[in-house]
């Protein structure tokens, strides 16, 4: 585990300053290496104090040789492939990867939320072949769900 001062050192916001916050000691905002700065701004914002503790590093490990021999054995064949992080969208369709991969892609895609989606227009920018995105209003599998079916629709109407 890294803590890192440089990065989010604590606030000089007291507890008194933060609406409802009791604790006179900051908060330890525990996170990957790969996160937004949505929460630490708004923290700082309310005036808590708060110290960063990056507890995990995202690595892709060989992912983009794994998911390329599951899209090539795979019967039946898959109609979606989803990402859930920026970092899955990387280590897959990162640039050393991108060419033998986008080959093996469903012409649809999908993303759980903004950010990932966002990754995943900019990996795939060129390709002609991508017809189909969706991507979920909220990270749960339920807003999954809903967007892939409002895109399933979408395409039936215009194909």
């Amino acid at each position: 585990f890294v803590c890192n001062s440089e990065r989010a050192p604590v606030t000089n916001a007291s507890a008194a300053d933060a609406e409802g916050l009791r604790s006179p000691l900051p908060l330890l905002f525990v996170c990957g290496a790969q996160r937004l700065d949505v929460l630490p701004s708004r923290l700082t914002a309310a005036g808590i104090p708060w110290q960063e503790l990056v507890a995990y590093r995202t690595t892709a490990d060989g992912a983009a040789e794994r998911v390329r021999t599951c899209l090539e054995v795979a019967e039946p064949k898959f109609g979606w492939i989803v990402f859930f992080s920026p970092s899955g969208v990387q280590g897959v369709l990162g640039s050393q990867h991108r060419e033998a991969m986008t080959s093996l892609l469903p012409a649809r895609v999908g993303a759980i939320g903004q950010t990932t989606a966002r990754v995943l227009i900019e990996a795939l920018r060129d390709d002609p072949r991508l017809h189909t995105m969706a991507v979920a209003k909220a990270p749960n599998a339920n807003a999954l769900r809903a967007a892939l079916e409002e895109a399933e629709s979408a395409s039936s109407v215009t194909h």
